[in-house]
């Protein structure tokens, strides 16, 4: 079943709400897979800010990501009070202090969860490239996801605190992670990761012919 990852356009919103509306939170659920507080306004923004990945599996739409840039972290107070409460980081002043972008959201569907390691990667790839820090959060109350820890493990990425957000009557904390440019590039020629490259396509089976990977090379994704 080929994949194509690509950037997100305008007529992919009603897709992405639908990809959405098919991912609700579960409290016995830990294996992720749950999207809160997005609307089609706001994924056509981030459409049109260049912000979203789409996973395409045989012309559908089964995933996407979204990353908030720098400017858009500062532009829209992204930290507010309301996220900020409860959180044992200072949000405002560590955004503030360097280019950093944050990967807000990540969803594929069930029949679709072999390609997760790829937009992953594409998404993670593209945030370094343009940032000095990546920022991503896996929840931890009132369920806990662990279904990205071992990828942000692989990458580099060290937990800086907890925030928790409102939504509604349902009070969530989060592990904000982070990695650095140069933490990912190092990690990257990690055993860890290397495994993960191959689940992606990037890298050729351990032991077969060097040649190119197939699969978006990172000089592709800006």
């Amino acid at each position: 079943m080929g994949a194509t990852i690509r950037a997100g356009r305008r007529e992919d919103v009603p897709h992405l709400v639908e990809v959405k509306s098919r991912l609700p939170l579960n409290v016995d659920d830990t294996g992720g897979g749950f999207l809160l507080g997005a609307s089609a306004e706001e994924y056509r923004r981030r459409v049109d800010e260049g912000a979203v990945w789409i996973l395409e599996v045989q012309g559908g739409v089964m995933g996407f990501s979204v990353t908030l840039g720098h400017k858009t972290l500062q532009r829209e107070a992204f930290w507010t009070p309301q996220r900020a409460s409860g959180s044992t980081v200072d949000l405002a002043a560590f955004v503030g202090a360097r280019p950093v972008a944050y990967v807000d959201q990540l969803a594929v569907l069930p029949g679709a969860r072999a390609h997760a390691p790829r937009l992953a990667y594409v998404t993670l790839s593209a945030a370094v490239q343009a940032h000095d820090v990546v920022l991503a959060t896996t929840v931890d109350a009132p369920v806990r996801n662990r279904a990205a820890l071992p990828l942000l493990r692989a990458a580099g990425f060290v937990p800086l605190g907890t925030l928790t957000e409102q939504y509604g009557a349902l009070s969530l904390r989060s592990v904000l992670h982070a990695v650095t440019r140069e933490r990912y590039a190092a990690h990257r020629e990690q055993p860890l990761f290397q495994a993960f490259l191959r689940k992606t396509g990037e890298l050729p089976p351990a032991g077969a012919p060097r040649g190119r990977a197939a699969g978006i090379s990172t000089s592709a994704l800006c």
